[in-house]
């Protein structure tokens, strides 16, 4: 096979035209090795001599299987070849061609060497656009970006940046393909910008799949013997090694929670971490106190807002947690008690007739039922620039925790701005429409919420969810999404009354 690197060469003119070289290769990886391995057992016994010698042996048989895997490119230049000041232009489309028969796909990325086009007295530059930027047109001098579009480039898809760090993931797939990428650059400059040709080159990678490791999977990895329940893997057994070894997203299971035998969705999603994809439907009493065995009480300091109901058996290292009152039952949208209360617990629970299915209601709890706690009186500090000071306990159940909202930027792999991340990964980061976070994967329900009026407001338009971050004695910090927007770091000064429902992360 051919190894190309593709160059980019762009003329800026001003007045008059300039020449341009072209060279070009690409380079290509493959990761593709499967090995079979048998053992043949060879073995003589004499029966009728009990003195005879036994004896064994063992031969070792094995092939390698590597999937064919295949890159092409139709041309050696992308090249603007005179780019007026002022103006913005586009190159010449170049065609990938990636090609495959291993069963489980194979993944395209790019890179660059260096993130400016270089002009040829090596000092002026065309900039890099974000990796991210995803702009339909570019709208700052002197930048430059790509753009892509599969199968003969029926559309265009927006600009975006190339990084000489980390290479971007241009296509991925779980299947056998065949696939045709159009590639293109383009670029804005300055009428301040020097003339000349400007230069770079990207370096195109094909990679094949391992196999995908799914949930289930990942559960039955953990032990050949975990055990099950009804039929269910448990909620309380998942942990970070089970979460981080699935691949496929997303990646669907149900699960049993212990604790009420109630089943839930969950699955793994873009930003890394596996979710329930339903609403937590968790009724509380107090004649069933919660134990740090089957519910998320990780924090047995049995201060302020968890001095209340609470004990720490020093000798099980169990921590319990007793609910202050009874879950509320009620069957239409208005509940005769739901109080004025931000520190004191209450939860809610409507007949619903969907509770295994992803549009499940769930229950309704305040924010103090949602943290586990029976007084969060004590709970007045902003925890938005550091939710390490965020309440560290929930409902959820054991291994699973209340996501956060914080002040770091969602475009951050790792960010810890969590609803917003989901509606940057799923949602192109929209605040004025909602719609992809009530379908798959995310499958947010519209479940509305109780005001103080002790009326269920919302229900099939939109859905409040509760974080662990505090803003002050009567608000934390929640997303609230609706048909015409989304708010994920909503609050407001009655926030903590509100009835809101929880949907809970793995830990």
């Amino acid at each position: 096979m051919r190894n190309n690197k593709n160059n980019i060469i762009l003329s800026l003119e001003n007045i008059i035209p300039f020449s341009r070289n072209i060279t070009g290769h690409f380079t290509e990886k493959a990761k593709n090795t499967t090995l079979l391995l048998a053992i043949i057992m060879l073995s003589s016994v004499n029966i009728m001599n009990t003195s005879a010698l036994s004896y064994s042996s063992s031969v070792d048989i094995g092939f390698t299987f590597n999937p064919t895997l295949s890159l092409n490119i139709s041309s050696s230049d992308l090249v603007i070849p005179s780019l007026t000041p002022g103006t913005t232009d586009t190159s010449n489309e170049i065609s990938v061609n990636i090609s495959t028969n291993s069963a489980y796909g194979y993944a395209l990325s790019a890179g660059v060497s260096n993130d400016n086009l270089v002009h040829s007295n090596n000092t002026d530059i065309f900039s890099n656009i974000a990796t991210t930027a995803n702009l339909p047109n570019l709208t700052t001098d002197n930048t430059w970006g790509y753009s892509t579009s599969l199968d003969n480039g029926v559309s265009w898809s927006n600009y975006n940046g190339l990084s000489s760090i980390n290479n971007t993931e241009l296509i991925s797939t779980n299947y056998k393909a065949q696939d045709i990428m159009n590639f293109k650059i383009a670029a804005r400059a300055s009428v301040a910008q020097p003339s000349g040709t400007y230069t770079n080159a990207i370096t195109f990678y094909a990679v094949t799949k391992p196999a995908v490791t799914t949930l289930l999977d990942a559960y039955k990895a953990v032990s050949p013997a975990l055990e099950q329940k009804n039929g269910y893997y448990k909620m309380q057994d998942m942990t970070p090694e089970i979460c981080s070894a699935v691949e496929e997203i997303p990646s669907d299971l149900q699960v049993i929670d212990i604790r009420d035998d109630k089943v839930y969705w969950i699955t793994k999603l873009k930003d890394g971490h596996c979710w329930m994809t339903q609403n937590l439907d968790l009724d509380l009493d107090p004649s069933r106190p919660l134990t740090s065995e089957n519910t998320d009480l990780i924090d047995h300091s049995l201060a302020g807002a968890y001095a209340d109901n609470y004990s720490y058996d020093v000798s099980t290292n169990i921590t319990t947690w007793t609910p202050e009152r009874k879950t509320i039952d009620f069957q239409n949208t208005t509940l005769t008690t739901w109080p004025d209360d931000s520190t004191n617990p209450y939860s809610a629970n409507k007949t619903d007739s969907t509770e295994t299915s992803h549009a499940s209601l769930g229950n309704y709890y305040n924010w103090t039922a949602a943290i586990a706690s029976n007084n969060s009186s004590s709970l007045a500090q902003k925890t938005l620039d550091n939710i390490t000071k965020n309440p560290q306990n929930s409902i959820c159940p054991k291994g699973w925790r209340l996501p956060t909202i914080s002040s770091q930027s969602e475009t951050l792999t790792s960010s810890t701005n969590e609803f917003a991340r989901l509606n940057y990964l799923y949602n192109n980061n929209y605040t004025d429409n909602s719609e992809r976070l009530a379908i798959a994967p995310l499958q947010f329900s519209k479940a509305g919420y109780i005001e103080n009026d002790k009326t269920v407001h919302g229900i099939n338009s939109g859905g409040l969810y509760w974080s662990s971050t505090n803003e002050n004695r009567n608000t934390a910090y929640y997303l609230f999404f609706y048909n015409t927007g989304v708010q994920t770091a909503g609050r407001n000064g009655s926030g903590k009354r509100y009835g809101a429902s929880v949907r809970c992360l793995a830990r």
